[in-house]
């Protein structure tokens, strides 16, 4: 993937990752650091998280410029957000998702089209590998108050509760369901206007 003069991939976290150098420099982001080097590789072993990093597409340079870890979840919507092709879906409390459980990007490069590659990453496992094998609806994350506008401009909302929209780390959902009809219709219209 690129963005402008700087090409980089995406792949699974291999072992020995964790050690590769990735700058994150604020207070705030300490827990995303940390996580990265000391529990990422063994939560992926565990099958609590499936952990993706991004690396330069030189071969030479040997940083973590970014990385997604994902989990399943399930988001309480009743009474929330009917599920209009499904009107019995609400007699559920919860509903299935993947969650964006960690993402990061390092501090020099943040704006440079890492994140937004990470997660259509998140959007493509969950669409191609997750929903046609598994129920799964959403996709959510628990976004820091300084990444919230990021996710808006992914198609995330807020999930609109009283606790949830004070949270220091507020719940932002997607609806696959609808994100991927949109996606077939923009595609269509790509291809009408060729």
């Amino acid at each position: 993937m690129a963005d402008n003069d700087f090409d980089f991939t995406i792949r699974p976290l291999q072992k020995g990752d964790c050690k590769s150098p990735f700058s994150l420099a604020g207070e705030e982001d300490l827990p995303l650091k940390t996580f990265f080097r000391r529990d990422a590789e063994k939560a992926g072993d565990a099958f609590i998280t499936q952990t993706y990093v991004a690396i330069p597409s030189d071969d030479a340079d040997n940083r973590i410029l970014g990385y997604l870890s994902l989990m399943s979840a399930e988001i309480a919507v009743k009474g929330l957000y009917p599920i209009a092709d499904k009107p019995r879906a609400d007699r559920y409390p919860s509903q299935p998702a993947v969650r964006i459980a960690r993402l990061a990007v390092t501090d020099e490069l943040q704006g440079r089209g890492i994140g937004k590659d990470l997660v259509a990453l998140a959007f493509s496992v969950s669409l191609d590998r997750i929903c046609p094998f598994v129920g799964c609806r959403f996709l959510i994350v628990n976004a820091k108050r300084k990444s919230i506008d990021f996710y808006v401009g992914r198609g995330f909302t807020i999930l609109e509760t009283d606790k949830n929209v004070e949270s220091p780390a507020p719940i932002m959902w997607l609806d696959l369901k609808l994100y991927a009809q949109k996606q077939a219709e923009l595609d269509a219209a790509a291809i009408a206007a060729q």
